[in-house]
């Protein structure tokens, strides 16, 4: 069982012990990650760490070999358990980082926890020491006793965002008889007139996303956490029994403001719980975190997500109809506006090569990313179904849960078009060979979406186009099954 301790060590850095037992004849190595799940680009996690020391349990100093940028390894000590000692560097705030305020104690453990390479499946604890009992802690962990959590697993240990400060809101609700435990800091809170608005959105579409898929797979209290920052940018990041939302302190300046900053974004990480944490690419299971692991199915994770994102709002009564095609427009605008060239990628290869998205040597230009033409397939796929097979998306994705998730397995590169095919007696290799293996741009989009009955308008002005969508010539049983609320 690797047991970690952790505190506040000085400005911006947290201090880290990390226990682990060990054979007394054989070495240790002990590593960090190099990536984290949510974020497939690669993370120098280890660049942050400093004054790595270790010793024995009876407290002797042990020599340490670098054996690769984040690993180490100690040599056989004769002792049941090593600890290693270190601080990390924690200067920067986002959903996926870790950092440390005078008012704030923020943790995501994939950033800072040493591993043993075979032991991710060992449970873990977490010891919090240095704050003052004023302070709360909000994470999806149990608490063996005050400061002290456990984990199942190092999976569950790094899948766990964990919040501490002396003014954390919190309150607890229920829909349907599931726990939810809503958190939120910064200098501005939200309103508590407006906590049954919000209640109300967030049951709205979580009844949706489990409708698709006629399951709930988290058996603890799920966690919304929202940080309101100062900085600009909108950032989030899912987990199994928990997401993490770092927003512009300005979303707390109104309701209006608050209903526009929170129920979209809050509404794709709740789709994550089961489409990426639960159903997710073979490539990715299980987790491996010193390796970048390499899939073309990322517009499923990511893009059939921000379709569903939007889709759950309009069944559940979130948003109007306008405002759902509104919204697919603004997509198919970014998509529009992108440089077409011999290097524009496919969907699938832009999936694949997420890995080198922040490299200075990969070709300039081309900003778009398998959200946008992942959105954009998942709707073509919808519709395509409603229209020619008697079926929908919503079925397959339910289909390709309880055939992969629900039995232990990821979903392989060729699972989605292997279930259509199986589903629906047809081949479907042309389809994905114009939508998924094919760059996405110009006349090929605005034809595709007209054959499957909608309206799309592209005009320019200063250079640049604008896109709206409408929904045409869809049948209008069509139109009103498939924005129908489910269940």
């Amino acid at each position: 069982m690797a047991q970690y301790r952790v505190w506040p060590a000085a400005e911006k850095l947290l201090g880290v012990e990390a226990t682990f037992e060990t054979l007394p004849d054989a070495p240790l190595e002990v590593q960090l990650p190099t990536w984290r799940p949510g974020r497939y680009h690669g993370q120098d996690f280890a660049a942050a760490l400093v004054a790595l020391e270790a010793h024995t349990a009876e407290g002797t100093s042990l020599p340490l070999v670098q054996t690769a940028p984040h690993a180490w390894q100690v040599p056989p000590t004769g002792s049941p358990r090593v600890t290693f000692r270190y601080q990390v560097y924690c200067p920067h705030l986002d959903a996926g980082t870790s950092y440390l305020a005078p008012n704030l104690f923020y943790l995501n453990p994939i950033t800072w926890a040493l591993y043993t390479p075979g032991e991710e499946d060992a449970p873990c604890s977490l010891e919090l020491s240095g704050l003052t009992p004023d302070w709360q802690v909000a994470v999806a962990l149990p608490e063996a006793s005050p400061g002290l959590y456990t984990a199942q697993s190092y999976h569950t240990l790094v899948d766990s965002p964990l919040v501490a400060a002396p003014n954390l809101l919190q309150w607890a609700f229920r829909v349907d008889g599931v726990p939810f435990v809503a958190v939120f800091w910064g200098a501005a809170l939200p309103d508590p007139a407006w906590r049954a608005g919000y209640e109300a959105a967030i049951a709205a579409v979580w009844r949706q996303h489990r409708a698709v898929f006629g399951h709930w797979p988290v058996a603890t209290p799920y966690y919304l956490l929202y940080l309101f920052t100062d900085q600009s940018f909108r950032h989030a990041v899912e987990h199994s029994s928990s997401s993490m939302y770092v927003l512009p302190e300005a979303t707390a300046s109104s309701g209006s403001a608050f209903r526009a900053g929170v129920q979209g974004i809050t509404a794709h990480e709740l789709f994550h719980t089961w489409n990426v944490k639960c159903l997710r690419p073979a490539a990715l299971w299980p987790y491996r975190y010193d390796r970048h692991p390499v899939t073309a199915l990322h517009y499923l994770t990511e893009g059939f997500t921000c379709y569903y994102e939007e889709l759950a709002q309009v069944r559940g009564g979130v948003i109007d109809t306008p405002t759902f095609f509104a919204r697919l427009g603004e997509t198919l605008t970014h998509i529009a506006n992108r440089p077409v060239g011999p290097t524009s990628p496919s969907a699938a290869e832009q999936s694949r090569h997420s890995w080198h998205v922040l490299s200075r040597y990969r070709p300039t230009g081309d900003t778009t990313t398998f959200y946008d033409t992942g959105q954009l397939i998942a709707l073509a796929l919808d519709l395509t179904l409603r229209l020619h097979h008697g079926t929908s998306l919503d079925a397959v994705l339910r289909g390709l849960y309880q055939q992969y998730y629900l039995n232990g397995l990821g979903l392989p590169e060729t699972g989605l078009q292997d279930y259509l095919e199986a589903t629906t007696g047809t081949a479907w290799n042309a389809w994905f060979a114009r939508w998924v293996f094919a760059p996405l741009y110009g006349p090929g989009v605005a034809d595709g979406l007209r054959e499957l009955g909608l309206r799309y308008t592209e005009t320019t002005a200063d250079g640049q186009r604008s896109v709206t969508l409408e929904p045409g010539d869809l049948p209008l049983e069509v139109l009103e099954r498939w924005l129908a609320p489910l269940g």
